[in-house]
């Protein structure tokens, strides 16, 4: 009876092992918006940076912003797209935006976000994506990278 228990005991022994899991998950560093400092842009300078790039607008008291903020941080900081961050108090924000309305704006007084954090993506000093809130600002900042 011994053995039967044992034999049934030792694939259940292997499969719980966690050595596989932590090997193959990347490990993302702890950052402060201190780390991207120069990466830091006003409300009213978010068509100007050139063309190419991408705005994540944030807060720093919102809970959302802060779970993922390490992983955006990181992707900024070694990736070729450049993100820059706007944490300005002039942001306006609208909760019933429709975030295709902003597609193809390249006037800041027309602008607004839907909340934090929320991210948009410039070109040729137009908006051409615009993906509002925690997830799919992760899922449009981890397909630049």
């Amino acid at each position: 009876m011994k053995g039967k228990i044992l034999l049934l005991a030792i694939p259940l022994l292997f499969s719980c092992s966690s050595t596989k899991q932590q090997e193959s998950d990347p490990k993302i560093p702890h950052h402060s918006y201190e780390d991207v400092s120069d990466k830091m842009v006003n409300w009213q300078d978010v068509f100007t940076k050139g063309d190419g790039y991408c705005v994540y607008f944030f807060s720093r008291t919102c809970q959302y912003c802060d779970a993922i903020r390490d992983e955006i941080i990181e992707i900024s900081l070694t990736h070729r797209t450049p993100v820059y961050f706007c944490n300005d108090n002039a942001i306006v924000r609208d909760k019933y935006l429709d975030v295709k309305t902003t597609l193809g704006m390249d006037d800041i007084t027309e602008f607004r976000i839907k909340g934090f954090p929320s991210i948009i993506k410039v070109t040729n000093q137009v908006i051409n994506e615009h993906c509002p809130g925690k997830s799919a600002t992760l899922n449009f900042i981890r397909s630049i990278a």
